[in-house]
């Protein structure tokens, strides 16, 4: 069974940074159920720095270290299948000393708090060697919730609350067109976008219904009505920007929205061109 899954690294050491700016990046993993996972690690607004990098990944409770050449599309292979709950945390390694610069998590987060607990062991042990008491660690599921080592909160507690970066992103769509337009959209709104992907899960229906995407839920704050925004890529460059509302094919009749089937509903569908920000149609 084909499987992928697409992880948004949440900046936490902005050290590594390009001056003035601010780290992104994502991992994605692919596979058809062979026990191979296939990945590919890209972050952008990365100072040169001295050490090396290290991707260390938890999933299916097995542990992974590799170390990235690049961190421009450095591809790599797990040895293992896709799960609902996998973690990933980003690593600058210097001699001795390592940072933990960006993290990544779906499903549990219990994989998250091993690895950043546990990050200088992975390190050491290459990720795929382990005595017999990190094996026993490992298989317990609440190890870590049971021991105070590392305060994971104080990793996290500078995050703006989710529905500030729907706000931030709504200021930045006004501004660009008061502004007259005159740049490209996704450019000038790409930091809003790229916290809206921080703050919400990503929706895995519409993720695999397009080749090259990324799809975020926006559940409103009260009650149980949601919208999705997602990304869709072609040529590696993104092309679209997405909203969706949840609906029935029947009812409703908008000519800028177009409807889309999607498992067991489906979504009105509003297309907006990454480089003007005009309405548009999507084509493959």
């Amino acid at each position: 069974m084909y499987a992928k899954k697409i992880l948004i690294f949440n900046n936490v050491d902005n050290r590594y940074a390009v001056k003035g700016r601010q780290l992104c990046g994502m991992v994605k993993l692919e596979g058809i159920g062979n026990n191979n996972l296939d990945g590919k690690i890209f972050v952008t607004n990365v100072k040169e720095s001295q050490g090396d990098w290290r991707c260390l990944v938890r999933i299916n409770r097995n542990i992974y270290s590799r170390q990235c050449e690049d961190l421009n599309n450095f591809a790599f292979t797990l040895p293992c299948n896709a799960a609902e709950d996998i973690a990933c945390v980003l690593v600058n390694v210097n001699g001795e000393n390592f940072a933990i610069v960006g993290w990544a998590y779906l499903g549990n987060k219990g994989n998250l708090d091993y690895l950043l607990a546990h990050a200088g062991s992975v390190i050491k042990s290459g990720g795929e060697q382990w005595t017999e008491y990190e094996k026993f660690v490992a298989a317990t599921a609440d190890f870590y919730g049971e021991t105070k080592a590392v305060d994971v909160d104080s990793l996290i507690k500078n995050a703006n609350s989710k529905y500030k970066s729907v706000e931030e992103y709504s200021t930045a769509f006004d501004k660009y067109y008061a502004g007259g337009r005159q740049d490209n959209y996704y450019q000038s709104v790409k930091k809003e976008i790229t916290n809206l992907f921080l703050q919400f899960p990503p929706y895995y229906p519409l993720i695999r219904q397009f080749p090259d995407c990324f799809f975020i839920r926006v559940d409103f704050p009260a009650g149980d009505k949601f919208f999705v925004m997602g990304l869709l890529q072609k040529d590696n460059n993104v092309r679209y920007i997405c909203y969706g509302l949840p609906g029935t094919k029947d009812g409703f009749e908008d000519k800028d929205f177009s409807y889309l089937p999607c498992g067991d509903g489906g979504f009105w569908m509003l297309y907006q061109d990454a480089d003007t920000g005009q309405i548009t149609s999507y084509t493959e």
